[in-house]
């Protein structure tokens, strides 16, 4: 018995798309999640002595936006909603001069390496975690 089987699929490009949409979406919701978590962990374990460094924490969609509250008021571009198009790139950051310093040690309030230690905890980075930009 040799019979034939045939299938159609209608919109079947339509649908993946779809799909891929809707997981574009959902990993982008998930990284805005783990991102202001990051962000809250490290105004907790960022050594304070004036509150300068701790409230200099930033999250943004632009590698260049970096806040230091010891310069004035900053205000950084509003986070877009989360993209179904493309994967979003977060950026934490602290544009206090001496937040490389503190990461290094220099404080007896967080041991060395602490952004990197609270990073790690919500993201698995591929590459440099900690950037100076000068």
């Amino acid at each position: 018995m040799s019979g034939k089987l045939s299938i159609t699929l209608n919109n079947v490009e339509k649908e993946f798309e779809s799909l891929e949409q809707e997981v574009t979406l959902a990993v982008n919701q998930s990284l805005r999640i783990n991102a202001l978590q990051a962000l809250a962990s490290l105004q907790l374990v960022t050594p304070i002595q004036t509150g300068r460094a701790r409230s200099s924490w930033s999250i943004s969609a632009n590698s260049g936006e970096v806040r230091d509250v010891g310069k004035g008021v900053f205000s950084p571009a509003p986070l877009l909603p989360p993209s179904k198009s493309q994967y979003d790139t977060l950026y934490l950051s602290n544009g206090v001069p001496y937040i490389q310093d503190l990461n290094m040690g220099r404080s007896n309030q967080a041991p060395a390496r602490f952004i990197e230690g609270t990073v790690f905890r919500y993201f698995n980075p591929k590459g440099v975690a900690v950037q100076v930009i000068t």
